[in-house]
């Protein structure tokens, strides 16, 4: 089953979706868990350490990445994780769908070039191209007049056929006080999904500019 851990081997603190093997409906088995969707680390030339999925906004000294509710669906042979990343409470809580060709992974996060540090990453580079996101206006998929801070993200499909994505969110109304929504006035959304998958075509191939288009949001 897919679950949010806290991360082991890793040099900074990191909570990511894995999968563990099960013994029975109850039971675990004692295997190591499988990693689906972690954070990103900086490497040794500064790429890849989004700071889309800092815990805290990047907006403070904490190094503390997170990626969870991670919720899995299969489209004619690909496997999707639709995820949430940074605190709920805040703005900066937002909605993350990976693509992988086998279940197990590894997935794959949509990027695109992060030309004007709008993410707040320290330089131009690549960043998360998120399916929604409240919390920077410059950058794709900005749903802030429709919903604050949406998360816990789910994929259905209704039974004439059309897919929504179930979700948490604050309304635009609600103030963050202090940069901190109250999580009682939390509530359901749902949001009607367009596809356009591909078939015949893997992950793997496929370039991000393609791979943000297999699933949209219709936020208009």
């Amino acid at each position: 089953m897919p679950t949010s851990i806290r991360l082991a081997g890793v040099s900074t603190a990191q909570d990511g979706i894995v999968a563990e093997l099960m013994n029975s409906a109850t039971q675990l088995n004692n295997s190591a868990p499988v990693h689906l969707l972690v954070p990103e680390n900086t490497d040794s030339s500064g790429d890849k350490s989004f700071n889309s999925e800092l815990f805290a906004c990047a907006s403070s000294s904490s190094q503390f990445k997170l990626i969870e509710t991670g919720n899995m669906s299969a489209f004619s042979g690909r496997y999707t994780m639709a995820y949430s990343t940074g605190p709920f409470e805040t703005p900066c809580y937002k909605v993350g769908i990976a693509w992988a060709d086998t279940l197990l992974g590894p997935y794959k996060k949509i990027l695109q070039q992060d030309t004007g540090n709008v993410p707040c990453n320290p330089a131009a580079q690549a960043e998360v191209v998120y399916l929604l996101q409240s919390s920077r206006p410059g950058w794709p998929n900005y749903v802030n007049a429709m919903v604050q801070a949406p998360g816990v993200p789910s994929l259905v499909q209704y039974p004439a056929g059309t897919w929504y994505l179930y979700f948490a969110g604050y309304d635009p109304s609600v103030t963050a006080s202090g940069g901190m929504f109250n999580p009682a006035v939390r509530q359901p959304y749902a949001m009607r999904l367009t596809f356009a998958i591909p078939l015949n075509t893997t992950v793997s191939a496929t370039a991000n500019t393609s791979l943000a288009t297999w699933i949209t949001a219709a936020t208009n």
